[in-house]
């Protein structure tokens, strides 16, 4: 059977009204609506969430109704409260998608829901995630619990690699008895698996490890201390505070830039559009224009201020990069080491940082004699995976407990 699946992907944020239980926007729309609040300093109340997922797997007491999630400017409110207006929102758009474009009444029995999780959640995390789809109006009986890198290994079987390395491979083309990889490199977390392709091409889950919280939120955080340490002064939890439409701004174009950064040893310079707000700022704090504490910060031979943009040099952004990039090169190396006589063919890359030049690079040095494949919409493999699982649970015949 093959599947045609098209999606777009939302950023991980949720706006809850002041009130705290009612659900103003998500996603992209709430990022806008936030930023609109903060331009008219009327945000200080609002409850404002963004890559909060992992705070689930961060907690160390148990996990129920009284579990508390921090926003972005520190104000508590009930997990639930948060989990479930998400889960909401996607069911209630759901329908209203469906109803655009069908006049058919369906039932809800005719729907299979299915939540992705992380594998390295426990059992009681999961658990909550049942007690959210609930509390958003979904029939437990009609719900499905599937772990992310289950999810984007189903995916990669019904897609083929658009990437023309000629050390790549399709992935249509694997063959019975071989082992692959897959590293699935999301927001917040980084999975591992490894497979064998069975003699009637289905899969064989023989390893499972969580690489935990890596790549793209310690990228965030390397990238604010680099801010912090151009303008001399912690601007960004500033701008946080007190500016986050400003805050959004940067980080998002720092998100859109990240994928294209390479370990050239040319002089190449990445341009970011500082908002202005971050500039007043860095002045109230320091006394100094941000043009002359880039000049006397560590970076000021290669990162200097022109107008209202700040001009940096691509190996310095390349080097935010080095320690997360090491950590999964570290943490697969002893994988692919344990597989001699009987070798990872294929290392596999899903998940949004897949498409960062700089980690393909690395894999490829560090694995010279296995090929690196990034499935089309690589970024989307958990999703589509999602939805395959939900018509068609039968592809991964074996996993690790």
């Amino acid at each position: 059977m093959f599947f045609t699946i098209i999606f777009t992907l939302a950023p991980t944020c949720i706006l809850i009204q002041p009130n705290g239980n009612t659900l103003e926007a998500f996603g992209t729309d709430a990022e806008i609506r936030y930023t609109e609040l903060s331009q008219k300093e009327e945000h200080t109340d609002w409850y404002f969430f963004r890559r909060f997922k992992m705070q689930l797997y961060d907690t160390k007491r148990s996990i129920g109704q009284s579990t508390m999630l921090t926003d972005e400017t520190g104000k508590e409110l009930h997990a639930l409260t948060v989990y479930s207006l998400s889960i909401k929102y996607m069911k209630d758009n759901f329908y209203d998608s469906l109803n655009s474009i069908t006049s058919e009444n369906l039932r809800t029995s005719d729907i299979c829901w299915v939540l992705t999780v992380p594998d390295i959640w426990n059992e009681p995390a999961k658990q909550f995630m049942i007690m959210s789809a609930r509390e958003a109006g979904i029939e437990i009986e009609h719900l499905s619990i599937a772990s992310e890198p289950e999810a984007a290994t189903t995916y990669c079987l019904f897609t083929e690699s658009n990437h023309h390395d000629p050390r790549t491979s399709h992935i249509s083309t694997f063959r019975t008895g071989e082992r692959y990889l897959v590293c699935d490199i999301g927001g917040d977390t980084v999975y591992i698996t490894v497979h064998k392709v069975t003699l009637d091409m289905k899969l064989k889950q023989i390893e499972a490890v969580n690489g935990g919280e890596w790549l793209v939120t310690k990228a965030h955080e390397e990238f604010e201390k680099y801010i912090d340490t151009l303008a001399g002064c912690h601007v960004m939890q500033a701008s946080k505070n007190k500016h986050m439409d400003e805050y959004i701004e940067l980080m998002n174009t720092f998100d859109l830039k990240r994928k294209t950064f390479t370990k050239s040893t040319d002089a190449e310079k990445i341009r970011f559009i500082v908002p202005c707000a971050i500039r007043t700022l860095v002045e109230q704090m320091t006394g100094q224009k941000l043009q002359q504490q880039v000049q006397r910060s560590i970076y000021g031979k290669t990162t200097y201020v022109t107008g209202d943009k700040l001009v940096c040099s691509e190996s310095d952004l390349s080097a935010l990069f080095d320690e997360p990039i090491t950590s999964i090169i570290r943490q697969l190396n002893p994988i692919v080491s344990k597989y001699v006589d009987d070798p990872i063919n294929h290392i596999i890359m899903t998940g949004g940082f897949s498409e960062s030049l700089l980690l393909q690079d690395a894999l490829r040095e560090a694995f010279p004699t296995i090929k690196v494949t990034v499935p089309i919409d690589a970024n989307e493999a958990v999703l589509g995976g999602a939805v395959i699982l939900g018509h068609n649970d039968f592809q991964i015949i074996s996993r690790v407990a």
